[in-house]
């Protein structure tokens, strides 16, 4: 794979970062400074889940992937962003969401890990 230009699709993480219902707020707030203590050091308390991720097979299953037992190459190649931050807290994304970008994807774009 020859790549040409990286597309950063992730989210900012801050405390205002999307998160699913339920799942730990995210907190980050300055632990120490270079003038009161020579360094500086944030502390940062979020879930696993929140801000953009991947979900790995093992977040489903006990017996799935892990995230770093994954090849790096599949994190890399053709993207699309959909944006869905419109909908509503506990608004599901359903295919009426995707169906406007889907004549943009092709099958050899698809790839299943599991």
């Amino acid at each position: 794979m020859n790549i040409k230009q990286f597309d950063d699709l992730s989210l900012d993480l801050n405390d205002d970062t999307p998160i699913y219902p339920g799942d730990p707020e995210p907190h980050f707030e300055v632990a120490t400074t270079t003038e009161h203590d020579g360094y500086n050091l944030s502390s940062i308390q979020l879930g696993s889940q929140s801000g953009s991720h991947v979900d790995a097979p093992f977040h489903f299953r006990d017996e799935g992937t892990r995230v770093d037992d994954m090849p790096l190459d599949l994190f890399f190649g053709k993207a699309m962003l959909i944006d869905v931050t419109g909908k509503g807290e506990n608004e599901p994304i359903t295919l009426d969401d995707v169906a406007p970008y889907l004549e943009n994807v092709t099958t050899s774009q698809v790839h299943n890990p599991v």
